[in-house]
């Protein structure tokens, strides 16, 4: 997945895994001597580790999404289109298109009544994915779909 204000960013991490957790561990210098191991396992299974958990998990996607938010207001519709271009290619497919157009419907109807600036920005992307759609079918009329590229200047 990649980070962008029109994907959940909260799929973004993974369910937290004790013993995942618990193997990636590198002692501090501090800890050398102790049984580190164990005192992180003490504070995994307290009852003050999932209220820490939760709150922390909370935080880092809120800054994310302030992060994902500040790109998409700065971003045009022609820059979204333009930076869903794979590499080495030189156009978008209708599939990629119509799934970011997906998308962007989701995070319009998601921020409408909370984030109305931000919502008004999503309106730019759907006009530009929509003109982007129209183009290509006006070009590919008669076409397959998944073949007909969009080349952006």
């Amino acid at each position: 997945n990649s980070l962008s204000i029109y994907h959940d960013i909260e799929l973004l991490f993974k369910p937290f895994n004790e013993e995942e957790f618990l193997s990636n561990l590198k002692p501090t210098s501090a800890f050398v001597n102790l049984r580190w191991k164990d005192l992180y396992r003490g504070f995994v299974k307290s009852v003050n580790f999932r209220p820490w958990f939760s709150s922390s998990k909370k935080l880092c996607v809120k800054e994310l999404r302030e992060v994902c938010r500040s790109i998409c207001l700065q971003t045009s519709g022609g820059e979204l289109l333009k930076s869903c271009i794979p590499v080495g290619q030189d156009h978008i497919g209708q599939a990629e298109l119509v799934d970011l157009l997906v998308r962007v419907k989701a995070g319009i109807e998601r921020e409408s009544g909370r984030d109305e600036q931000l919502a008004n920005h999503m309106l730019s992307h759907l006009t530009a994915l929509e003109k982007c759609l129209e183009m290509n079918a006006a070009n590919y009329k008669g076409r397959g779909y998944d073949k007909s590229p969009t080349k952006l200047n």
